[in-house]
């Protein structure tokens, strides 16, 4: 596992943090419905998905702009979308009153044990410093035996591994955080596929599967933050469409990891 910081000058604690980052980016982003049948998230959980009751309980732990809380809704399943930021929440229940949104935090939900058929969570466990273990141990808490929780967490793969041995090499670390370019604090693990798998099992999960996920962005990281590409746009855009042409060979750079469990009956 490893840490990722960002500039933060507001100060406060984590809490307040993920949620004034996270109204934010939210409201850059802005709340746009969307077919989520091409998605690398659905085509990864798809043939689980399938096993699931028609009109399943479903909780989507840190829905952000609520896509994926409407989508499954449309489809036919009881969905509840549970985000940290309020003022996303509230344009959410504005927006879609036929559906669920709540203001929560996913380390403790106000739900009774064994409420949900299945909880996605996309990008959501790793920005908190302690770690895994309160998500999900509440995951595991709120479905029913034999439930699922489909997760992603940002890949620590072998770029950022190579990024940090030369980075640990040689630059020279500031005295203090606060020193390298303003005042830093914690925003996110990075995890390899077998730590992940290690946290769901002491957790109490079976591990069904973990796949690497958005490899496009992945490589477009790879050629603009590695190879600095970005002020060479022509040169970008070639090199993008040829490594896009051989998609499978860079399934290493990958942005995420997707992984599939299930708690146990």
């Amino acid at each position: 596992m490893k840490k990722d910081y960002i500039e933060d000058c507001h100060g406060g604690g984590e809490t307040d943090f993920i949620e004034r980052f996270w109204t934010a980016r939210w409201a850059e982003k802005g709340i746009n419905p969307a077919d989520l049948r091409a998605s690398d998230e659905w085509k990864a959980i798809k043939p689980f998905m399938d096993k699931l009751p028609a009109n399943a309980n479903i909780l989507d732990a840190g829905c952000g702009t609520g896509e994926w809380t409407v989508w499954l809704a449309a489809m036919g399943h009881d969905v509840t979308g549970a985000d940290i930021s309020a003022a996303t929440v509230a344009k959410l229940q504005a927006m879609f009153p036929g559906n669920k949104f709540i203001i929560a935090d996913v380390r403790s939900l106000d739900a009774q044990d064994g409420s949900f058929n299945a909880v996605i969570s996309w990008g959501v466990f790793e920005h908190y410093e302690a770690g895994f273990g309160q998500p999900l141990k509440e995951t595991l808490r709120m479905l029913k035996p034999g439930g699922y929780l489909f997760m992603s967490v940002p890949f620590h793969n072998p770029r950022h591994l190579i990024r940090d041995v030369l980075s640990d090499c040689f630059r020279r670390p500031p005295a203090r955080p606060e020193q390298a370019h303003g005042k830093l604090r914690f925003y996110q693990w990075r995890m390899t596929r077998n730590e992940l798998a290690n946290e769901l099992l002491i957790a109490g999960f079976e591990v069904c599967g973990i796949r690497p996920i958005h490899v496009a962005q992945g490589i477009s990281r790879f050629l603009n933050l590695d190879l600095k590409l970005a002020s060479f746009p022509l040169l970008y855009r070639v090199a993008f469409k040829a490594a896009r042409m051989t998609k499978p060979l860079f399934r290493p750079v990958s942005h995420m990891i997707l992984a599939c469990a299930r708690k146990p009956e």
